[in-house]
């Protein structure tokens, strides 16, 4: 019985390790077809608690984060949008995850947001 506890653990430990990974530029930019980017939900909470984001300016969250052409610019808003995780229900998303960033004028990051829609 011992033995079974300890494999769980393992197990358990593990899956924490996939669902919570470092902030790795190259693993964030892996994906982009059909919106799928595997790491990208994993390294959310590292990147938005353990990097200063906020003084960034466009340029330099770019070099963090890229500029793929899944990722949205509103030059109206002046927010930039990058998608995390999208789930397709046959045709249309039915779950989103994005992360927004809102700069100013001077292009400067101001603030960011993690927003969540679910059909």
């Amino acid at each position: 019985m011992r033995f079974y506890f300890q494999i769980l653990v393992v197990i358990f430990c593990f899956a924490l390790i996939a669902c919570n990974r470092k902030f790795d530029r190259n693993d964030w930019l892996q994906g982009g077809e059909g919106y799928y980017y595997p790491y990208r939900r994993a390294m959310l909470k590292d990147l938005t608690t353990n990097y200063k984001l906020k003084g960034l300016t466009y340029k330099q969250l770019v070099g963090l984060l890229g500029n793929d052409d899944k990722s949205m610019r509103d030059t109206n808003t002046n927010e930039i949008c990058y998608p995390v995780y999208i789930h397709w229900d046959m045709i249309d998303p039915d779950h989103s995850i994005n992360l927004t960033f809102k700069l100013n004028n001077d292009s400067i990051v101001t603030d960011f947001k993690i927003e969540e829609w679910e059909k």
